[in-house]
């Protein structure tokens, strides 16, 4: 809409209205409106074909239909529906002492948006659509000035009151649509340094819109959705990983371990170490060769058994040595001692493929699963 059309005041003018009850299975004809229209649902199912767009009208929705569509409808054959059809002009009031009435694509766009095309309103205060529709009904063959104006008034106040319906529906797709995008970012970025005022900037809305469509959509104020979001992550690492508090503080974006462990704390209830201890998988390896992938995958085993090759440091695969260095023996390579193994009470043993005899022992102690 240009600047010129947005000084003008808007003013409807009703030319007719209809109530109709279709039969079931009724429908009507192919046909190319020569006026504005606007079409309210009361009850009842159907189909609205405007330029071959199908709607599937349904009770409490409205259909802004403008002039030079064509429209064809047919009722349902179990559930026929009730509506109103509202034929109107619209003008603008330029000044105090004149009215001018357009047709054409601009004064639509005020009602339906960008583009001539029909648009679906549905709308929530459905009794109060109906109090003006059948007001207007009843006023339609009005020869009296005072229901002549009251029947103006009333269609002010119901093109006025769907603009704003239509409007508040928009705007609030809007801001569903900018915080989906910001949850997003939040589940895929968590680990940098996040700005919510920058955020909300970045996803088109204004700070304020951003924080009180979070809390509809998620329940929770944004910083209080990061830091759980931050929590929950770390508990997944400190439960499989044997990585130092202060590394998983940084994986989950907090540069500072002190706090992160206060944060933790907070939302848990436990420090991070005791959650660690406590929820950590133990597991025990019965080849050396395994930890290799265990430790690409963050995971560190409990126990393992000693690497035999010549090139060994202190047991282990030399380029593991490092990251392994104080992890139990039980056992030389592919010899795993058992008793030595009960002693760890492991939650699981990564094993090459034994024996029926050796496999059902190891069994009792921890479930096993076969490497290759």
């Amino acid at each position: 809409m240009n600047s010129e059309a947005e000084k003008k005041i808007p003013f409807f003018l009703s030319r007719s209205i209809l109530k109709h009850t279709c039969r079931k299975g009724e429908k009507i004809s192919r046909r190319i409106l020569d006026t504005d229209m606007l079409c309210y649902i009361v009850n009842g199912e159907g189909t609205l074909t405007v330029d071959r767009i199908i709607f599937h009208v349904q009770p409490g929705t409205f259909y802004l239909l403008p002039k030079g569509v064509m429209i064809e409808a047919a009722a349902d054959c179990l559930n026929p529906p009730q509506f109103y059809l509202l034929s109107y002009s619209m003008g603008y009031i330029t000044d105090p002492h004149s009215i001018v009435f357009e047709e054409g694509e601009i004064h639509f766009q005020m009602l339906a948006g960008k583009g001539k095309r029909a648009v679906e309103i549905k709308v929530h205060n459905e009794t109060q659509y109906l109090n003006a529709l059948e007001r207007l009904f009843q006023l339609r063959y009005t020869k009296n000035y005072l229901e002549s104006w009251e029947q103006q008034l009333v269609l002010q106040q119901l093109m006025l009151t769907i603009v704003k319906e239509k409007n508040q529906a928009k705007e609030s797709i809007s801001v569903h649509e900018a915080v989906d995008k910001a949850i997003s970012y939040l589940e895929t970025r968590y680990t940098e340094d996040i700005k919510l005022e920058n955020l909300a900037r970045s996803v088109g809305i204004s700070y304020s819109n951003f924080l009180t469509g979070f809390k509809k959509r998620t329940g929770r104020r944004p910083v209080d959705y990061l830091t759980n979001l931050r929590v929950e992550r770390a508990k997944e690492k400190l439960a499989v990983s044997t990585s130092r508090i202060k590394t998983v503080a940084r994986q989950v974006g907090y540069k500072d371990e002190l706090y992160f462990s206060r944060i933790f704390k907070k939302v848990t209830g436990v420090s991070p170490t005791i959650y660690a201890s406590s929820s950590r998988k133990k597991i025990v390896t019965f080849l050396p060769q395994y930890n290799d992938y265990l430790v690409l995958l963050g995971l560190h085993p409990v126990a393992t058994t000693s690497y035999a090759g010549h090139d060994h440091v202190h047991g282990h695969l030399p380029y593991l040595a490092g990251e392994l260095s104080g992890i139990k023996f039980v056992g030389y390579e592919n010899q795993p001692k058992l008793h030595m193994v009960a002693k760890v009470r492991p939650d699981m043993i990564i094993a090459p493929e034994w024996s029926q005899e050796m496999s059902e022992c190891a069994k009792k102690i921890a479930p096993v699963f076969s490497g290759c």
